[in-house]
């Protein structure tokens, strides 16, 4: 999955389902879900930032952009981590990175 918004812009949000490798949405009741992202060097850009949960049944998760995350120019690597009721642990998407592109505002 691709996601594109230009520097500077807190919005819109980023918002996926997760889905498990079989492409099924994995339930997240009782989980708890944070997001990270780095340069494609491994640069940290966000660090587990806790995401809200919006349809816990239908494996939905939202990341809300904060002022200064979209500051740079590039395509980023990203995932989130589910910690699940029982204590595992979880990265989606299972293989590779969502990449997160941010273009150059103009003004």
């Amino acid at each position: 999955m691709e996601f594109t918004l230009k520097t500077g812009n807190t919005s819109p949000a980023l918002r996926c389902i997760l889905r498990d490798g079989a492409g099924v949405a994995v339930p997240l009741a009782g989980a708890a879900v944070v997001f990270s992202m780095a340069t494609q060097k491994g640069v940290a850009v966000i660090t587990r930032r806790p995401c809200v949960i919006t349809a816990a049944a239908a494996g939905e998760v939202q990341m809300n952009w904060q002022a200064g995350d979209t500051a740079t120019p590039g395509a980023f690597h990203a995932e989130f981590e589910v910690t699940y009721a029982g204590g595992s642990v979880e990265s989606f998407p299972n293989e590779g990175y969502l990449v997160v592109r941010i273009a150059q505002a103009l003004a």
